[in-house]
């Protein structure tokens, strides 16, 4: 459960942490929706950073319980790779070449790099939906494991996105 102490009115959807074995490997997923930008992303962003700091401490009670569990994290974070709440607070990296030891790994960051994204808003992309990988996923790694991560990518056919108009190139719109 996500809570704010300071704001007593604040609700937000809890975060789902699935444990088991996946090809007899442990695995846990991790997958949240974290708060919106509602009422501006500045004014709103301590609620992710809040939201980021409970994943983390759900990745590292992971790691210190088993070392070789297999950690996704994903879901909409209402965030870019970029921001600070998944760079400083949950602590990912998009650099594979400069991951450090207590950093996730997030290969969304180099697609958002791009110019790509999940979302359009006012004319420019954010990339909010995101898998992000602790690094004994990696092929790098050399644990010997039969799960490892292979590639990250956008799912946007032509037939999901809108046609000539406003909104053309843009991902079909719930409301308009």
């Amino acid at each position: 459960e996500l809570t704010l102490p300071e704001d007593t009115g604040f609700y937000s959807r809890d975060q789902l942490l699935v444990s088991g074995k996946l090809m007899d490997e442990p695995f846990s997923f991790i997958v949240g929706h974290w708060p919106s930008r509602r009422g501006g992303e500045l004014e709103s962003q301590h609620k992710r950073v809040a939201a980021a700091k409970l994943t983390r401490s759900l990745v590292d009670s992971l790691k210190s319980t088993n070392n070789k569990t297999k950690i996704i994290c994903m879901g909409d974070f209402n965030d870019d790779p970029s921001n600070t709440s998944l760079t400083d607070y949950l602590m990912a990296n998009g650099d594979l070449n400069k991951l450090k030891d207590t950093e996730l790994y997030n290969p969304m960051a180099s697609i958002h790099q791009e110019g790509l994204g999940t979302l359009s808003w006012r004319g420019k992309w954010n990339l909010f939906d995101q898998f992000i990988l602790f690094k004994n996923l990696l092929k790098v790694n050399k644990e010997t494991s039969q799960l490892k991560y292979y590639k990250a990518a956008i799912f946007s056919p032509a037939y999901l996105k809108q046609g000539p108009g406003d909104y053309e190139g843009t991902p079909f719109r719930n409301f308009a």
